[in-house]
């Protein structure tokens, strides 16, 4: 079987799916001592794939669309009041996303946020950088992920137990220069809501990297008790299974991956895997 390559996350609020390299880290099962040996100093995503995915998800630009941005832009310049500003601002970051141009969409999304600042629009702002970072290639990367370090912690300043946004938070760590302080923020999140979701898949996320397969399928079966149909657990599942030579399992748990999941490209993605599951590979 060719190695894991990339991750996926299902982005609850806009029903698509976000593609991404983790770091290799190794996650310690229950140990409070330091790791820091375990981990290297790789990039979040070498240069090949990166490239690759980031070329897999680009829109070509229509006539029409650079027309609709064109005129959305002028709205917002000739807007007279905050209400109308705002209106148009998130209209160009929804439509830039709609294009997969990240980094527009993450700026139109902070324009929005400096001018009515609030929880809700810092943690859609750090969303916005983060997948800005996912998809970028250049030296960029590093200034979208700040960004979206420092918008979650506006957020968490203000509402210290927000874990959802905490652990948006740790991911970002995770795939920076601190992945052991990711790692203890998860751990922390986890303390406080022991069936948090995004917590306990992003934990079996790592682990399937750092090849702790079996520790892995711990953290999914507790995920799939909460929430039987969280189809990217399922798929991760049997992401491990195959790493152990557990076809058969490897097999059910991609078969009820798609079962759950409509979005063609994580089918296809699940599909490729099944056919490796059934070559042998």
């Amino acid at each position: 079987m060719k190695p894991l390559q990339i991750s996926i996350v299902i982005l609850s609020l806009a029903g698509v799916i976000s593609f991404f390299m983790l770091p290799k880290v190794v996650v310690e099962n229950e140990s409070d001592s330091p790791v820091e040996k375990n981990l290297t100093s790789k990039s979040v995503r070498d240069k090949e794939l990166n490239t690759e995915m980031v070329a897999k998800h680009t829109v070509k630009v229509q006539e029409s669309d650079l027309n609709v941005l064109a005129d959305l832009k002028k709205q917002l310049a000739k807007a007279s009041n905050t209400e109308k500003k705002l209106i148009f601002a998130d209209s160009l970051s929804a439509y830039y996303r709609k294009l997969q141009q990240y980094d527009s969409a993450a700026y139109y999304k902070e324009f929005a946020a400096e001018l009515s600042p609030n929880e809700a629009r810092w943690a859609a702002t750090g969303e916005r950088y983060e997948e800005a970072f996912n998809f970028a290639i250049g030296d960029e990367r590093k200034t979208y992920l700040k960004k979206a370090q420092s918008y979650y912690n506006k957020v968490l300043d203000q509402d210290p137990k927000n874990l959802e946004v905490k652990s948006k938070l740790a991911m970002t760590y995770v795939s920076g220069e601190q992945p052991m302080k990711g790692v203890g923020l998860l751990k922390e999140v986890l303390k406080d809501d022991p069936e948090n979701q995004t917590a306990l898949f992003n934990l079996g996320i790592l682990s399937v990297q750092s090849k702790q397969f079996e520790k892995a399928l711990e953290r999914f079966d507790v995920l799939l008790k909460i929430n039987p149909k969280y189809a990217p657990a399922h798929f991760y599942k049997g992401v491990s299974y195959l790493s152990l030579g557990n076809k058969e399992q490897a097999l059910a748990s991609f078969e009820k991956a798609k079962s759950l999941e409509k979005d063609k490209e994580f089918n296809a993605i699940v599909d490729d895997y099944i056919h490796q599951a059934e070559a042998g590979n």
